[in-house]
């Protein structure tokens, strides 16, 4: 940190959890370590709607005029849809609802980390953890809230306060949906809206 006064040399320092958090420090020696690292950058939605729209999807010519479409498909078939044009076509394929959800995340999932990957694997896909890409799905089809629970189940079963979800409730809730539902279709979308209301809390 010191040689940076004098020398042309970037350090980029990276903690698991805010330097706040790192146990039993003393003041003095906290006070040292914050002084040399004065700058502090943080990620925010803004910055995940940058990283879809500038990063992770390319657009073919003629994309606007297709997102277009989609998002008057949806703001006709649900009337409580109210993201603006300009929002929707910056996150496409991703749902805006589920840009909001991620944004108050960042205390369980490392927001910093964990909501960088999963937007990223959920747009570009991750063979190596049987992740399939949103890009694979026909076009109409958003990255919905569901995902945020699919993605973070494992991660929600490690906290005491929320494993009764992942371990107890979410399959209780399969197993009844899978009892009382007939249609395969009906079976996936009611199992899909437990996973929006567990995203949700």
């Amino acid at each position: 940190g010191e040689m940076t006064s004098g020398e042309p040399l970037w350090i980029i320092c990276a903690v698991q959890e805010s330097i706040e958090r790192t146990g039993d420090i003393s003041q003095a020696i906290f006070r040292k370590i914050k002084d040399r690292f004065p700058i502090k950058l943080t990620l925010s939605t803004v910055h995940i709607r940058s990283l879809i729209s500038g990063r992770l999807v390319r657009r073919k010519q003629g994309a606007d005029e297709e997102i277009y479409r989609i998002y008057e498909l949806y703001r006709r078939q649900f009337p409580t849809f109210s993201a603006s044009l300009d929002d929707f076509r910056t996150t496409y394929p991703v749902h805006p609802t589920t840009i909001s959800l991620l944004d108050g995340l960042g205390e369980l999932f490392s927001q910093h980390r964990g909501v960088v990957d999963f937007v990223y694997s959920r747009i570009a896909g991750d063979s190596r953890r049987n992740i399939p890409s949103i890009l694979d799905r026909p076009a109409v089809e958003l990255l919905a809230p569901d995902s945020i629970y699919d993605h973070f189940a494992g991660r929600l079963a490690e906290f005491s306060s929320f494993n009764i979800y992942p371990r107890h409730i979410i399959p209780h809730l399969d197993e009844v949906i899978d009892r009382e539902l007939e249609s395969s279709e009906d079976i996936l979308l009611a199992k899909r809206l437990v996973q929006i209301g567990r995203a949700h809390v």
